[in-house]
């Protein structure tokens, strides 16, 4: 529990130590897609470590692992902001639910008033009849 890892908590992360990369993806916010993803980021790590092996420069590796982090991190903040607008999306349907109650309940108190009133003025002219 005091590991690197345990302090993981974004959606994915890209951890380089001792010449070890690792991808940790939390689960519980990109469903399988975030594993499928970290499945294609290692595909493509490895493509540089066997480049790396053939003469690949170590800054230059260095280079294209902080660019994929770059990605990672801006990828993380479009999840953060689809979840913003999921919370917007859900208060609007909470405030339009509510407002369209009101109506309904304003429009049924008038209903009830109009009918009361009619039902007087039958009422009336039956008197007037007899």
């Amino acid at each position: 529990m005091r590991s690197g890892i345990s302090k993981c908590s974004s959606c994915i992360s890209l951890k380089t130590e001792m010449n070890k990369t690792a991808i940790f993806v939390n689960n519980s916010e990109l469903n399988w897609s975030g594993h499928i993803f970290a499945y294609y980021v290692v595909k493509k790590i490895v493509e540089l470590e066997s480049l790396k092996k053939k003469e690949l420069k170590g800054e230059e590796i260095s280079k294209i692992i902080t660019k994929v982090n770059n990605h990672v991190i801006e990828l993380q903040k479009n999840v953060e902001s689809i979840e913003n607008i999921q919370n917007i999306a859900d208060g609007l349907r909470t405030t339009c639910k509510n407002k369209l109650d009101e109506l309904i309940n304003f429009s049924n108190a008038l209903k009830r008033t109009m009918n009361e009133k009619i039902t007087e003025i039958f009422e009336d002219i039956e008197k007037v009849e007899v």
